[in-house]
């Protein structure tokens, strides 16, 4: 990393590197695609059973291209070589197999060496055409304002099909799916019209897809990734009061918390609902569990979050975004702060001195991403936030008072 080898196209098993920061990246840039009224084909690559087909001699020759050699080289060879599985059923035990391919998954060095096998993929697409990788995850896309960028985006496809072959890693084409993005004119727009392939197949053209969990759609409203979420998480929510046999409090708060939050805070900085609707609908979720809750039926919602020490989860939302932002700002991501926020250089007489600058946009889907929505309330926190490091910033956001701006509480 010291050397900066590897890309920063590349989001997977890599320090300030997340499905989070991918997801920004790709979302920012389709946003303004939508603000600026323009198209943009988003292609979904799935490669078949990545980890377990990489050529170990390709990738020894891979690592002896980035200098590595010597005692590290034979080490890195011998960990590789001479590995063997079998299958256990009951009490049986199926004859060893000799693997000849793959990294070891569940090491450390293994995401880090297919890391390195797949890092020259990005040398083969040309300008004006983006690539997102997160570990075999991988999609491309590009603005299309002519036939040509059309073209261009499908010579790409072309040339990642013969690096496959090459390479060795075969493509799940069966999997890979096309995106549009854009306002609805783009949408219906004759440059919409074109279809990719790879090889002798036709890209499927898809309104919605799952990427790295989210699902986004062709116009970044995230409006399906809401539902889907809110019925999860309701359907695990009802099985805890269902399956639990204990009634104590803590312990069933506690399995809320584990198996049911973390499915409505997945990401939230990217597809953060700005409809009360929408915000509502993932309230609902654990306003009918702490109701279910003893004692708490003819509580107020409020005062059951009181006696629960718990949030709003539109108050947590917000709290993720703010603390995005300040990592974004301050370089604890690799996400590059300036094509996302603008900072306020003028003279502050009033509050912190890290404002930003709001940009206007032309669109509701542009104003509500996170690098507009977040600007007014970032803007608001107090004089005295100490944003010396990260633990101190989180200390201080503590105290902050995010309940008062939740959209949904008032």
């Amino acid at each position: 990393m010291n050397n900066k080898l590897l890309s920063k196209h590349q989001h997977g098993f890599l320090a300030k590197r997340s499905t989070l920061t991918n997801l920004l990246e790709s979302v920012n840039d389709w946003t303004l695609t939508i603000n600026n009224k323009q198209l943009q084909n988003v292609v979904y690559i799935d490669f078949s059973k990545a980890f377990d087909t990489v050529s170990q001699k390709k990738l020894v020759a891979k690592l002896q291209k980035y200098g590595i050699t010597g005692d590290l080289l034979s080490v890195i060879s011998d960990f590789l070589s001479g590995r063997s599985q079998r299958t256990k059923v009951g009490d049986c035990l199926s004859s060893n197999v000799s693997l000849k391919s793959g990294v070891v998954q569940g090491s450390c060095l293994g995401p880090l060496l297919f890391l390195i096998y797949v890092n020259d993929v990005f040398d083969i697409f040309n300008q004006p055409v983006i690539t997102k990788l997160y570990a075999d995850d991988l999609k491309l896309y590009s603005t299309i304002d002519c036939d040509q960028d059309n073209a261009n985006l499908q010579q790409c496809l072309d040339k990642l099909l013969q690096w496959s072959e090459d390479w060795q890693l075969a493509i799940s084409i069966n999997k890979c799916q096309n995106l549009h993005v854009g306002n609805q004119n783009a949408l219906h727009g004759p440059l919409a019209e074109a279809k990719f392939q790879i090889g002798s197949f036709n890209l499927p053209e898809v309104v919605t897809v799952r990427d790295l969990g989210v699902t986004v759609d062709c116009s970044m409203k995230f409006e399906q990734h809401i539902n889907d979420i809110s019925r999860r998480a309701n359907t695990r929510a009802r099985l805890i009061l269902k399956c639990f046999q204990s009634r104590h409090t803590p312990t069933l708060l506690k399995a809320f918390t584990t198996y049911v939050r973390p499915v409505l805070e997945y990401n939230s900085p990217v597809w953060s609902p700005r409809l009360h609707k929408h915000i509502d609908l993932l309230e609902k979720v654990q306003r009918r569990f702490t109701k279910r809750l003893p004692g708490m039926f003819r509580v107020s919602y409020d005062d059951r979050l009181a006696a629960l020490q718990l949030e709003r989860l539109e108050a947590r939302r917000l709290r993720s975004d703010v603390l995005t932002t300040y990592k974004i700002i301050f370089g604890h991501t690799i996400i590059n702060s300036a094509e996302l926020f603008r900072l306020n250089t003028e003279a502050i007489t009033r509050g912190h001195h890290y404002k930003i600058v709001y940009v206007s946009s032309n669109c509701e889907t542009r104003r509500h991403f996170l690098s507009n929505r977040v600007v007014s309330l970032w803007n608001k926190l107090p004089a005295d936030t100490n944003f010396s490091t990260l633990t101190n910033f989180n200390q201080c956001i503590n105290n902050f008072d995010f309940d008062h701006h939740c959209i949904g509480k008032r």
